[in-house]
């Protein structure tokens, strides 16, 4: 396959913008990736709807699960594993690698270079600004930004947004299916 030559980690088919099929432990429908880096993709799981920026970098040897609905913004990395520091046989650190994976809930966004560290967890219908580094789990419905990433506050009317992921009524799914129309909305 064409993309097997252009990246011997990623075995797949990408087609008009589109990751089509994989050997990711899962991947749902109408998914969209942009190019960028995915690592020891078997680990990865990804829901339907799901769009993946430019240069997102997927980092999966701890395991990695995005919910459906998701959208990454561009140079996004997300590493679930590192290297092994405590009582390490050499320094700074040793052959070891300690998986920690990490979870994205559904209809969650992340700003154009976020990182997130291993082991982290981030609710559903999260909002991450850009350039946060995110190193510890994140509430469901929560505007979070900043170095290191921090709940600002959380997103108004839940039961509205609740009811909206209940539904599924999610932006890349109507996106997909032509219902959406553009428009600017200037504050």
């Amino acid at each position: 396959m064409l993309l097997d030559r252009i990246n011997g980690k990623l075995r797949g088919i990408y087609l008009n913008w589109k990751l089509y099929r994989t050997d990711f432990q899962g991947i749902g429908a109408n998914c969209e990736w942009h190019g960028g880096v995915i690592t020891d993709s078997q680990n990865i799981s990804i829901g339907d709807y799901v769009y993946l920026g430019p240069a997102v970098q997927l980092h999966g040897r701890g395991g990695i699960t995005i919910g459906e609905g998701t959208i990454f913004g561009p140079r996004v990395t997300i590493h679930s594993s590192n290297h092994n520091i405590e009582a390490p046989e050499y320094l700074p650190y040793d052959q070891i690698t300690v998986a920690k994976p990490v979870s994205i809930g559904r209809a969650v966004w992340i700003g154009d270079q976020v990182m997130i560290c291993p082991g982290v967890n981030v609710g559903d219908g999260c909002v991450v600004g850009m350039g946060s580094v995110v190193a510890k789990s994140l509430p469901p419905y929560s505007v979070c930004a900043g170095n290191p990433c921090r709940v600002i506050r959380f997103r108004d009317d839940l039961q509205r947004l609740e009811n909206l992921l209940r539904d599924s009524n999610l932006y890349m799914q109507a996106k997909s299916s032509g219902k959406l129309k553009s428009s600017v909305v200037y504050k």
